[in-house]
């Protein structure tokens, strides 16, 4: 019964598993965020009636 108490090594792989997977998915919410802002960001420059250099050169082409 003792042993249950103790975490066993493959149950603390799973933890450190799982907080590094939740790290992760952090960073790629931040980052999703970050590119959904710069989206708009560039959307409201293009209302504004300055070009988005990257988006217009492409339709350019």
């Amino acid at each position: 019964m003792a042993a249950m108490h103790r975490p066993s090594p493959s149950t603390a792989k799973r933890q450190s598993a799982e907080q590094q997977s939740a790290k992760f998915k952090a960073e790629q919410v931040r980052l999703k965020e970050e590119a959904a802002r710069r989206r708009a960001e560039a959307a409201r420059r293009e209302a504004d009636g300055e070009p988005s250099s990257r988006r217009t050169s492409w339709s350019q082409r």
